[in-house]
């Protein structure tokens, strides 16, 4: 016979399907004291009505008396204990519409009971029960009576499917005492003494306990400890350059470009800071006498072009001679013998004007004139006057050029790295060209203020800088074995630098020079999966053996945990670092 354990609040419809799913005939249903089984006779009846029409012979194991009572009436057999089964015949279970139960009242526990008979008048207004059991539950409603210290306490519970929707036609027009005849057909024990009960151990609780237990164990296994796993691996530097050709053009070996272009225009102001002297320059006159005799005592002729400097001097002041002139050499007179020394004058003016150079009579030398010439002015010289304005300078001009242009560049930059989307554009490699430069004076004009007017159109090639480097990467790479991987350090990628550009501007020549390390190939994810759950110096020879590290380092957190990496790879991470080595020879 298979045995079945209920629930205390097990439904009957639940019961049933239990019953259904066995394929044994016979069936034990275990039922608490305290099963809502026992709540309702109607229950019963289902039971009984459904175990017959499965064929299945069925019978209740309980300590519940008054359960046991009510399912003997609906011919259900009842024992105390399994072991009550096998002492005892079985008997046939039978019909509850073949053969009613006596109705035999009777006293369970020193309580007096009184059974359900269909036949005994009943006062109170019955519900009708549902469809399915309405030929079986006749009246639709049953009630049983406890009578507990000389009184009878009636306690009812309505069928569940009892409709609140019939009422007796006179039950509204004639009022009613209360009696407790009247409540619904449902009997329970009421103000009965409890029998002590032997201590139960709580093992459905300590069961919750020790699960919460576990569960908390295993989340705190998984996910508390964390470990940190530094590797230093051997790596050998590598290094190259690369040129290569940036043009408007495709071409085999070389990287596309396109020039991108940008024109700006400026208009500024220039002040005027250059001075210049307008006043007259003084002039004056000059006599020279070539006295000048060789060792044989002859002369020579000397001549003097015009704009020989002739300097003054006391003052250092210089004049230039406004005429060329030639002084002959020196003769002798036929009568005495003495020498004729031969005297021209001519008429010098000053290099600068201002009064500063209208001097005195004074003596001077004269640029390539020869021994014992002499150079004196006849008179004092006169017409020297200062006057100084303002003008624009080459030099202002260059400094506010330069300053425009400059602004007009960083303008242009930005303009062309937003049209460039992305492309490099290498800062040495952007040509300008000036559409427009215009001022309202010219240099060395007066002027206090002027007016300078720029427009200037830059350009460059643009490039696409992965392009570039994937070129350089795959040169450098070319001496790696199948096992090694090339790797650079953060923050140190290859520099790219112009060489040169052609001048109709469609081809940039440019030099690519880096750096970086052979170093075996190694996977962050790999390392950690290959270590986890392993102690901590199982994993250091692991990882040792497998990417020859010169060094390997872990530590697990928190500190008191166990020397053992976590079960989890996702709580391990993994850094590596690179020992320097002398390149292979």
């Amino acid at each position: 016979m298979k045995q079945i354990y209920l629930e205390p609040d097990e439904e009957i419809t639940s019961v049933i399907e239990k019953i259904g799913a066995e394929g044994d005939g016979s069936v034990a249903l275990v039922v608490p004291k305290n099963s809502s089984l026992f709540q309702s006779l109607v229950n019963l009846k289902l039971l009984a009505k459904e175990a017959k029409n499965l064929q299945k012979e069925v019978v209740i194991i309980s300590g519940n008396k008054i359960g046991m009572r009510l399912a003997k009436q609906v011919s259900v057999p009842t024992y105390a204990s399994l072991g009550a089964i096998a002492n005892s015949p079985q008997q046939p279970v039978k019909s509850i519409v073949a053969e009613e139960p006596a109705t035999v009242d009777t006293t369970i526990d020193g309580v007096p009971v009184r059974q359900y008979n269909p036949n005994r008048p009943v006062t109170t207004e019955t519900t009708p029960v549902a469809e399915d059991v309405e030929d079986e539950l006749e009246p639709p409603s049953e009630q049983e009576a406890i009578e507990v210290e000389d009184k009878v306490i009636t306690v009812t519970t309505p069928s569940s499917d009892e409709s609140t929707d019939e009422k007796q036609p006179d039950a509204e027009e004639q009022p009613k005492e209360a009696d407790d005849s009247s409540l619904p057909p449902i009997v329970t024990r009421v103000g009965a003494p409890r029998a002590s009960e032997p201590f139960k151990f709580p093992w459905k609780a300590a069961l919750i306990a020790l699960g919460l237990l576990l569960i908390l164990t295993t989340v705190t296994f998984f996910l508390l400890p964390k470990a940190t796993v530094t590797v230093v691996l051997p790596a050998e530097p590598v290094s190259d350059t690369l040129l290569l050709a940036v043009q408007t053009e495709t071409a085999e070996g070389a990287v596309k470009g396109s020039v991108v272009t940008s024109e700006q225009s400026s208009s500024t102001t220039i002040t005027a800071t250059g001075k210049k002297d307008v006043g007259s320059k003084a002039t004056g006159t000059i006599s020279i006498t070539n006295k000048y005799r060789d060792g044989s005592g002859a002369g020579k002729d000397q001549t003097f072009a015009a704009g020989t400097k002739a300097t003054d001097v006391s003052t250092k002041k210089v004049f230039t001679l406004n005429n060329s002139v030639t002084v002959s050499r020196v003769t002798f007179n036929p009568n005495n013998g003495q020498p004729i020394y031969d005297t021209k004058t001519v008429k010098v003016t000053a290099v600068e004007p201002g009064e500063s150079y209208n001097i005195p009579k004074s003596s001077f030398t004269l640029a390539g004139a020869l021994d014992n010439t002499v150079i004196e002015s006849t008179e004092a010289f006169s017409g020297g006057l200062t006057k100084q304005i303002t003008v624009l300078s080459q030099q202002d001009l260059d400094t506010a050029v330069a300053a425009a242009k400059a602004e007009l560049e960083t303008k242009a930059r930005a303009d062309l790295a937003e049209k460039a989307k992305g492309l490099l554009i290498l800062p040495d490699a952007v040509w300008q060209t000036v559409k427009e430069q215009t001022t309202d004076k010219k240099v060395d004009e007066e002027a206090q203020s002027v007016n300078l007017t720029l427009k200037i159109e830059f350009a460059s090639l643009a490039f696409e800088k992965k392009l570039v480097d994937d070129q350089f990467k795959t040169k450098l790479s070319s001496t790696l074995t199948e096992t090694q991987e090339l790797v650079f350090e953060d923050g140190k990628e290859p520099t790219i630098t112009t060489k040169g550009i052609t001048d109709d501007k469609t081809k940039l020549t440019i030099e690519v020079a880096g750096s970086g390390y052979k170093v075996e190939k190694i996977d962050k994810a790999t390392i950690a999966r290959s270590v986890k759950n392993k102690s901590v110096d199982s994993a250091k020879n692991s990882i040792v053996e497998t990417y020859k590290a010169d060094s390997v380092e872990i530590s697990i957190s928190p500190s008191w945990w166990i020397a053992r990496l976590p079960l989890l790879e996702g709580a391990i991470r993994v850094e590596y670092g690179f020992a320097n080595k002398k390149p292979t020879e």
